[in-house]
């Protein structure tokens, strides 16, 4: 079904948050995973090991990681990423790295996604190669 390189979105049919939610809910496409980190502040937490997400302010903010002392209060926090596993083939390991899957195939070798990588004190970025065999996290989004 997605092989042929027609569909390089998952359908609502076979979208896992959907399908567990059920109404608007979905996985995040392409477009929304690098519109989250270009146009937010991200802020590592070591107490919490994850990342806080921030409306940017100031603007020039938007797009960047502070991974010292915060400068944003934690509870104004839009986001929270918890980065305590990675999973790898049915399998996890503790070193603070974890990605979240988009419903979005990879053009070239479809038997990849993308998703957003996440580490301790970096800036998270998307990823374009990850087996889709190999398991990761999702993080629904309510699609208005």
């Amino acid at each position: 079904k997605y092989s042929a390189r027609t569909n390089m979105e998952l359908e609502l049919s076979d979208d896992a948050a959907n399908i567990i939610l059920g109404g608007k809910w979905r996985m995040p496409t392409e477009n929304d995973l690098d519109e989250l980190i270009s146009a937010t502040y991200w802020q590592y937490d070591n107490n919490d090991k994850g990342l806080y997400v921030f409306a940017p302010n100031p603007a020039t903010d938007a797009g960047k990681i502070n991974n010292g002392a915060g400068t944003y209060n934690k509870s104004d926090a839009l986001l929270f990423f918890p980065l305590p596993l990675w999973a790898n083939y049915g399998s996890f390991s503790n070193n603070g790295k974890s990605a979240y899957w988009s419903n979005t195939l990879n053009e070239m070798y479809t038997i990849s996604s993308y998703a957003i990588e996440m580490s301790a004190g970096y800036l998270p970025y998307l990823a374009d190669d990850y087996v889709r065999a190999a398991g990761c996290f999702i993080r629904p989004v309510w699609d208005e």
